[in-house]
């Protein structure tokens, strides 16, 4: 599943992300000088796209001190205050088409912790791309893609149908605006390459499709003697009362 980090500027023309995107995955020729600091830095020379988050460097690095061989002072997050932000930017656009008022701040927030520029509007698809680059790597994508299937069903399927899911590719190319294309060198020639918008990628063997009936696991079958409620329509409760 490619995801890339570009967006739209306050003037309406795509732009490319790069602090926040080289700060999660390492991509080929970029530098970070606050990692092998004694050695003037560290520079990505591969051709793939390895991830960065959670690597913070050595002893002698930009750590406060506290990094030592198999020990480091990184969190496992609970709930992070960006995630906060975003629910609640989330809550305030509702079902409208779009946000303008209260709860944008807080949306850009986010991005300006990011150093990117903020945006005077957002949609729903916008919040979906937030949680997908702030969060990437962090494992909790797709519990929000659960979440939002149970409001709008018809547009997740077709949201999570149309990824390029199960594709492969083993370069990864930085273009001139820094921009990220994806390619597959084949190995054999039955290899059925798919073209595609970030480059060429391999096809999967079998291509996955998720439908109503797929979407969520079973309850197993323990639970459910236990608690055949399990099993039940979820009733309807009124929010408004």
């Amino acid at each position: 599943m490619l995801m890339q980090y570009r967006y739209k500027g306050s003037n309406g023309a795509y732009k490319w992300e790069t602090i926040r995107r080289d700060a999660s995955f390492c991509t080929p020729g970029v530098h970070y000088d606050y990692i092998c600091m004694a050695d003037g830095g560290y520079t990505y020379e591969g051709t793939a796209a390895p991830i960065k988050k959670g690597v913070v460097g050595g002893p002698d690095d930009d750590n406060d001190g506290y990094v030592a061989m198999m020990c480091s002072p990184l969190n496992t997050y609970i709930i992070r205050l960006a995630d906060v932000y975003l629910i609640y930017a989330e809550a305030c656009l509702g079902n409208n088409s779009s946000l303008t008022g209260e709860g944008l701040q807080y949306f850009n927030a986010v991005r300006r912790r990011a150093g990117i520029d903020e945006a005077t509007s957002i949609t729903f698809e916008d919040i979906i791309r937030e949680r997908r680059v702030e969060f990437g790597m962090e494992f909790m994508n797709w519990y929000s893609m659960l979440e939002w299937y149970k409001w709008k069903p018809n547009f997740m399927l077709n949201y999570l149908n149309n990824q390029y899911r199960g594709c492969t590719y083993n370069e990864v190319r930085v273009g001139a605006d820094n921009e990220l294309s994806f390619y597959h060198n084949p190995d054999n020639d039955w290899e059925e390459v798919v073209q595609t918008e970030f480059g060429d990628l391999v096809a999967p063997d079998v291509t996955p499709v998720i439908t109503n009936d797929n979407i969520f696991l079973p309850y197993p079958e323990a639970d459910v003697i236990q608690n055949p409620y399990l099993k039940r329509e979820p009733e309807h409760y009124n929010f408004n009362e």
